[in-house]
This record gives C-alpha cells, structure tokens and sequence, in this order.
C-alpha cells in the first residue's frame, strides 16, 4: 500500500508541474475540459491536485504508524 500512494503523490506532482506549461495549457483549453476545470486562473487546477495529495499523503502516514 504504501507504494501505491508513493505513485499518488508523485502523480499529482507531476500533474501540477504540467499545469504550470503554458503550451500545454493551451492545449487543454482547445478540448472538452475546460467545462469542468477553469484554465483561465489555473487556481481550480491546483485545488484539486493538492487535496488529492493532502489526501495520499494521509494514507502514506497513516499506514506508516499502523
């Protein structure tokens, strides 16, 4: 278990470092996501990415110390 939210945490890293691209984000914003995720502050991006780590990061520690 601990490995699988190693990937989890490394994902979301991954996945804010891509929304700092500006061409990607140009990109993104030529598709179907921008009904879903505003690209124009990026801010709702960035959001989701850290609770998502907040939240592998919980599992991490918690199955560390049980």
């Amino acid at each position: 278990m601990s490995v699988v939210t190693m990937h989890g945490i490394l994902f979301d890293v991954a996945c804010i470092m891509i929304f700092t691209s500006p061409t990607f984000l140009m990109l993104l914003q030529r598709t179907f996501l921008p009904r879903f995720i505003k690209f124009e502050k990026n801010i709702h991006a960035h959001k989701v990415a850290a609770y998502t780590m907040l939240f592998w990061a919980a599992v991490h520690i918690g199955k560390i110390l049980v």
